[in-house]
């Protein structure tokens, strides 16, 4: 699969792209959501890993934009800040999982 990750968090991004890339999808990694939304406009992803807590647009803003667009996209939304309601939020928004951090590995693996 064509992966891509969105988090500001450094580490939890290299970590992420790192394990799948192991895996043997093609991860890519973006720290903001306004690259991420050019990646998406100029190549074609199976998966977007996105996180909820990012700079300059929410994830669940971010993804109730981009689900019109690229409607076959399958999202799981990752957070550490995660509540109920966000959780709802993120799958009324169009997600297929989600997920709170930290997880582990084999998570994400169910999740896709």
């Amino acid at each position: 699969m064509n992966i891509l990750v969105i988090d500001d968090e450094q580490r939890v991004l290299t970590e992420i792209c790192e394990y799948l890339n192991r895996m043997g999808h093609i991860a890519t990694g973006s720290p903001n959501p306004l690259s991420g939304l050019e990646m998406l406009k100029h190549e074609s992803f199976d998966l977007l890993i996105l996180d909820v807590m990012l700079p300059d647009i929410g994830g669940i803003e971010f993804l109730r934009k981009i689900k019109p667009e690229f409607p076959e996209l399958d999202v799981i939304v990752i957070s550490g800040h995660g509540d109920m309601d966000t959780v709802i939020a993120a799958l009324r928004g169009g997600a297929s999982d989600y997920l709170k951090k930290p997880f582990r590995h084999h998570e994400l693996q169910v999740a896709m």
